[in-house]
């Protein structure tokens, strides 16, 4: 709403870190105004698990926004500072040891055969990963 009052093309819009989100109803009401709903942290449990990414995917897709969702893993490959982190915050990422973010192929090699084993077509998978960011970025229609 704030940003549609403010006249941002919702179509440039990515509404990142769904995964927690329990109401696919709030998720497919973001789709139908036309801006893209972002599973990005796939891989890490401390926000989400990945069945559950697995299903609010396919109840999107199951309500038609195939055009509309955006996987990533949005992790960084680097160990980052704590000592740099606010007080309190130093512990808020789970150890390394229970994050995929060494893995930069996590989302291909694990997330996707479980989507396809979910039901999930190859050919929205392809859909998914390439026209999706495609028309994010370039602000191209559905159709081109």
């Amino acid at each position: 709403d704030v940003l549609a009052a403010h006249r941002v093309d919702l179509a440039r819009c990515l509404i990142g870190h769904q995964d927690q989100e329990t109401d696919v109803n709030r998720l497919a009401a973001v789709a139908e105004r036309g801006s893209f709903i972002g599973i990005d942290r796939v891989g890490q449990p401390s926000f989400a698990s990945d069945e559950h990414r697995i299903e609010l995917v396919t109840a999107l897709l199951a309500r038609g926004h195939r055009d509309h969702v955006c996987l990533s893993q949005d992790r960084s490959c680097c160990l980052r500072a704590s000592s740099l982190l606010p007080t309190g915050m130093a512990d808020f990422d789970p150890p390394m040891t229970e994050q995929v973010s060494g893995r930069q192929d996590f989302v291909f090699t694990d997330f996707v055969p479980r989507l396809i084993d979910a039901g999930v077509p190859e050919e929205t998978i392809e859909h998914i990963f390439t026209a999706n960011p495609r028309r994010l970025l370039t602000g191209t229609s559905v159709s081109s």
